[in-house]
Formats: structure tokens, C-alpha cells, sequence
């Protein structure tokens, strides 16, 4: 089991207050960078903690199914450490339905607990934490002493579940990020690289596009809400997201991608002339792409993609009536693909699948 968690950081700075889970009676939403010279102690990404069972909750919490002021259905659930007060749940509840979000907010179920029992849910240097096999925040009810503030806990949170809500094929996108963000912050190539780890352990919590894109999320609010963001010091620097990452988040958020974009060409080979056909292929994502052909009986041809420098990506192996090439788009904003007559003539049809 997958279990994103939100490391222990230090926080504050202001955004409008809201109310949250008693005794505590204001959260913001606000990060303030802790002392650059101070140790971080960052929670595990890839390794499994505990979370309660439903059933063992039944008898420690209250709340449930909220209807928000957006008219949406939202299930908050509060520790039984914080007296019965449905109002509180009810605000939690509108303050979730009022970000940014998309029908995965149906599907999130949110435990507010008090910040002592987040050690048993997450892990000992977890703030808080997302489990994607049930789809559970678990995340404080109130702003943790030398911690994020609620809100902001709740944000990074809510960023993991957005993320495992969409697709980034043929990644997971609650490890590499969200499919338009993952491609304006580079996942791929620095993945390949070496310099992102995916699903990475503790050590690498710093280096997760998992963890970039759910503090993205945080960010993408704080600019909203016309707030100053403060210093990047949970993450790496290269992971801070730029205006166009912001505004492809968003995208992911308002408008997901869901599936390949289909293209088709054709072409003639005549008996004289010349033997190939290149066609540029635009490639705005990350992802794969698959190449296929057409051609009657009496042509055989063979394929070949190209990067914009002009080197080769992949070739078929094999010429014939309908060879096909798969390859991952990585970085590439075009792709050439290059069809050779090897025998014959006549007509061809190209197919290009790209993300």
C-alpha cells in the first residue's frame, strides 16, 4: 500500500481564517519556511503505514456525509478527541467543496484528528497523510505546534488524492504527478535521469514528483487566495512550480486528461519518386506514442521516428503492409516520423497516438 505523507514542517503566515475542529478555532492556509539552517525530518513515501479501519473508527469519531454550500456531498469524519459539534464538520465540508477540484471530491473520505494521533495513522514524522488503496485523508484538526496549519496539511493531502483521481499514462500519476504538470515540470526526462525518484523512499522525499505536485496543489491556492508564497524548503528548489506548471495543474484539475489524441495521414508512393514521406507530429505531452500503417499488398514500408535534433528515436524492425512502432513521448514537443518505401507502390495511411 501506497501511503503519501506530508513531512514536519514548520508553518505560519495568514489567509482568511476558517473555522476548524475545537479547541482549536482558526486555521489558514500558510507555509513559512523553517530555518534554512535547521534538519528536516521527512516521512516515508513509498513505505506502508497503518491507518485505523472503518470498523475501528466506528466507535472514535463523528460526522459523515456533509451537503456543501456548492451543493456537493462531502465525507469528513472528526476524532472523538474533539467534542460533537456538526457545524465544525459542515465547515470543513464547504471549505473542501470550495477548491479547486473535480467529481473526485465525491470519492475522498477526510479523517480530522487531533495532532497526537497523527503519529498512529502516518507514521512518527508525518503531519499528516493520504492512503490512495481507500482513498483517506488523515490529516489534523487543528494547526500543529511547529507544523503546517490545518488547512494547508489538508491541501498537500487533497493534492495526492487529485492526483491518484487522474491519469498520467503510462505512469501512475499519485507517483509522477498529474499528466500536464508532470510535462511542464519535466518528470520524465529527470526521472531518466536520475535527479526524481518516484514512489522514493524517505531519503528521497525531497526529490518525489509525488510530493511536487501535491504541494503545487498548495500553492495553486495560495495564489488563488492572492497570498505570498512563502520559501520552498520542503522540497527541492527544481520542484517549485512555475506560472505555466500552476496553470497546467489546473488544467489537470478542471479539464483531466483521459486518453490518447488520434491522428491520421495519408500518402502515395508512385512508382518513380521519391522513396520517402516525413510527417511532423506535434506532441504537447509526456506519454506514449504509437505509430501504425496501412499500406495494400503491392507496398511494403517501413518506420522511423525522429526527435527534433534529427536522431533517431526507434525504427521497426521489420518492413511490410502494417508495421507499427510504440515509443514514450519524454520531453520531445515534435516527433518526425519518417515511412520508407522499401518495395511496391501505391497508397499508405498513417496513424499517430499521442498523449
Amino acid at each position: 500500500m501506497l501511503l503519501s505523507c506530508l513531512a514536519t514542517i514548520v508553518a505560519s503566515a495568514v489567509l482568511a481564517p476558517v473555522a476548524t475542529a475545537k479547541p482549536a478555532e482558526r486555521v489558514a492556509l500558510q507555509l513559512e519556511a523553517p530555518d534554512p539552517a535547521a534538519s528536516l525530518v521527512l516521512s516515508s513515501l513509498a513505505h506502508p503505514r497503518r491507518t485505523r479501519s472503518l470498523t475501528f473508527l466506528a466507535g472514535s469519531r463523528w460526522g459523515g456525509r456533509y451537503t456543501a454550500s456548492t451543493g456537493e456531498a462531502v465525507t469528513v469524519y472528526t476524532s472523538d478527541a474533539y467534542p460533537v459539534d456538526q457545524a465544525v464538520g459542515q465547515r470543513w465540508a464547504d471549505f473542501l467543496a470550495g477548491l479547486i477540484h473535480g467529481p473526485e471530491l465525491a470519492r475522498v473520505t477526510v479523517y480530522l484528528v487531533h495532532p497526537s494521533e497523527i503519529p498512529e495513522e502516518c507514521g512518527d514524522d508525518a503531519a499528516a497523510c493520504y492512503d490512495p488503496s481507500t482513498r483517506t485523508i488523515v490529516t489534523p484538526g487543528e494547526d500543529t505546534p511547529d507544523g503546517p496549519t490545518a488547512e494547508a496539511a489538508l491541501l498537500h493531502e487533497y493534492g495526492h488524492h487529485l492526483a491518484h483521481s487522474r491519469s498520467n499514462a503510462p505512469w501512475p500519476a499519485v507517483e509522477w504527478g498529474t499528466k500536464r504538470w508532470a510535462t511542464a515540470l519535466g518528470v520524465c526526462g529527470r526521472v531518466r535521469a536520475g535527479t526524481l525518484f518516484p514512489g522514493g523512499s524517505a531519503e528521497r522525499y525531497r526529490l518525489s514528483p509525488a510530493e511536487g505536485v501535491a504541494e503545487s496543489y498548495r500553492v495553486l491556492h495560495e495564489r488563488r487566495a492572492g497570498v505570498a508564497t512563502p520559501l520552498w524548503t520542503l522540497l527541492d528548489g527544481s520542484l517549485y512550480p512555475s506560472e505555466a506548471a500552476l496553470r497546467a495543474l489546473e488544467l489537470d484539475v478542471t479539464t483531466p486528461w483521459e486518453r490518447p489524441a488520434l491522428t491520421t495521414f495519408r500518402g502515395n508512393f508512385a512508382r518513380t519518386g521519391p522513396a520517402t514521406r516525413t510527417f511532423r507530429v506535434a506532441t504537447p505531452l509526456d506519454g506514449t506514442m504509437v505509430v501504425s500503417t496501412r499500406a495494400p499488398s503491392t507496398v511494403s514500408v517501413s518506420l522511423q521516428l525522429l526527435a527534433p535534433t534529427g536522431t533517431t528515436i526507434v525504427t521497426s524492425g521489420l518492413a511490410g503492409q502494417a508495421p507499427s512502432l510504440t515509443t514514450d513521448v519524454c520531453g520531445q514537443r515534435t516527433v518526425t516520423v519518417r515511412v520508407r518505401r522499401v518495395k511496391g507502390s501505391g497508397p499508405f495511411t498513417l496513424q499517430v497516438s499521442r498523449p
